[in-house]
Parts: C-alpha cells; sequence; structure tokens
C-alpha cells in the first residue's frame, strides 16, 4: 500500500512507475479505506517492458542490484545470504515449504499470507493518471 500511494501522490512524469503483483487488488477487501483508488488513480501501462538481463551469476546481478542498475532480482539464498545478513538487501520470503534455516527470520511466501501460492511471476506496470476519472466502481469505499 505504501508503494502504491508513493505513485498515487507523485507528479505524472512518465518516469515514476508502479511493478505491482495481483496483490494490489486484494488490498480493497482487508482494508475498508485505501489513501488511493486504483481504478481512478492509475492507468495501466499497457506497453511496459521488463528486460531480461543475462548475468553470469548472481554476483554481478547483486553488485548491480546494489549500485541501482537493476531494481530487483530472484535468486537463490546462497549467493544473497552475506548481503541479507549485512542489510545491504531484504529478503522478503523465501519460496520452500518451510523457513530456511540460515534465515529464520524471513518468512515462507504461506506464512507471508499465502498458503496456495506457487512460484509463477505475474506482474503488471502503472503509472499516475494525468487527469483523475470522475467515478470508481468503488468509489464509495475510497474517501
Amino acid at each position: 500500500m505504501v508503494g502504491v500511494a508513493s505513485v498515487v501522490r507523485a507528479r505524472p512524469d512518465g518516469y515514476t512507475l508502479l511493478l505491482s503483483s495481483a496483490s494490489m487488488s486484494s488490498a480493497v477487501n482487508p482494508h475498508k479505506s485505501l489513501p488511493y483508488d486504483e481504478l481512478r488513480d492509475l492507468e495501466l501501462v499497457a506497453m511496459l517492458s521488463v528486460q531480461h538481463i543475462p548475468y553470469r551469476g548472481p554476483v554481478e546481478a547483486l553488485a548491480d542490484l546494489m549500485t541501482g542498475r537493476i531494481d530487483f532480482y530472484f535468486l537463490p539464498i546462497a549467493p544473497a545470504l552475506p548481503l541479507i545478513k549485512q542489510g545491504k538487501v531484504v529478503a522478503l520470503a523465501v519460496s520452500t515449504p518451510r523457513r530456511v534455516q540460515l534465515l529464520p527470520e524471513v518468512p515462507t511466501i504461506a506464512e507471508a499470507g499465502y498458503p496456495n501460492a506457487e512460484y509463477l511471476f505475474w506482474g503488471a506496470g502503472y503509472r499516475r493518471r494525468e487527469k483523475h476519472r470522475e467515478s470508481s466502481s468503488r468509489g464509495s469505499m475510497v474517501k
């Protein structure tokens, strides 16, 4: 929710984008009031392109991640472990059925609230609308 609200508050410059998963749509159910209305405040970026960047290995990819040359990276735990322990990167969840012994504080995807999750990636790109829509299908739910 924090990331979505940040994009909604941003000046619509065409460079501030939100990469979201299906979880954004499900935020409506547990939250009666959100600081945004995704139907009114955001528009789908139809031609968002995420480029696959082949790396020789995780060392090079992690270096680019930490310097901001790439925005995200999915990888096995071993190469990221030292950086996670030093606080240079953040592990959000592990895709294993049980917590990993080396990172006992990092939840599994199921523990993070997705008990039936599979390791499939779905994403969409959004940007702030230049002009807000006048009405929304959930307008009564958002102030």
